[in-house]
């Protein structure tokens, strides 16, 4: 896949058979590299400048380590049923992750040891969010499951609204800014306009596949693809 920018320069992602990304080259020329193993999980990733990432799995082809070269790595432990527990970081700082008897995440502790916890409601969607000082977030659905209004600890709302279709059509910030967003007949994102009226347009070919996206400086940034829309 081949982007064009508005500066005549490009970014170009190389995919295999399979549709997984074998290198990226970015508008300077600088190529990442991505290799996978014999189960296509992503095994190495080599940066523009030589330096290497390398991923482990366990038998259940779960991510447990990520080192460099220098033999900095981040750890990964799960429970029994696939949920992350502990994840810690190349400075030994570990972060733990509880979870009730359905797999939903009850509670966040980071290295400094202050949690965060979490309610849902009775479609197992989070309603409420405490932190380590007891300050609480309240969010708000739509009867279709859509989140509709998020309340912080200062009662300041931040509202969605949705079309018919269920697409994002609008949200309401505390400051009183918005962003809008516009669809075409099939439910593609056409235009969005952020908190500060700046729009960005969206084109599509016949395929569906996105081919311009126009920024609000007026700068256009073209897509091309591959015989496999690629």
């Amino acid at each position: 896949t081949k982007r064009v920018f508005a500066d005549g320069s490009t970014n170009i992602m190389e995919r295999d058979s399979l549709g997984r990304l074998l290198s990226h080259t970015d508008a300077m020329g600088r190529v990442t590299r991505y290799q996978y193993s014999n189960e296509g999980q992503i095994e190495t990733v080599v940066r523009p400048d030589g330096a290497m990432l390398h991923f482990d799995y366990d038998d259940s082809y779960r991510l447990i380590r990520k080192s460099d070269a220098e033999g900095n790595y981040d750890g990964y432990t799960y429970d029994e049923a696939g949920n992350l527990l502990t994840h810690t970081d190349p400075l030994k700082h570990t972060t733990r992750f509880e979870y009730a008897g359905n797999g939903l995440l009850l509670s966040v502790t980071d290295p400094k040891g202050s949690t965060t916890e979490y309610r849902y409601d009775h479609n197992h969607q989070p309603d409420l969010i405490t932190d380590c000082s007891g300050h609480q977030t309240k969010l708000a659905y739509t009867p279709e499951g859509q989140l509709a209004r998020i309340t912080d600890a200062l009662g300041r709302h931040t509202e969605y609204h949705y079309d018919a279709n269920r697409n994002l059509t609008l949200a309401l910030y505390p400051d009183g800014s918005k962003e809008t967003f516009r669809y075409d007949h099939a439910g593609r994102l056409t235009g969005h306009t952020d908190g500060e009226g700046h729009t960005t347009a969206y084109e599509y070919g016949q395929d569906g596949l996105p081919t311009q996206r126009t920024n609000a400086l007026g700068h256009t940034f073209g897509y091309h693809y591959d015989q496999a829309r690629r």
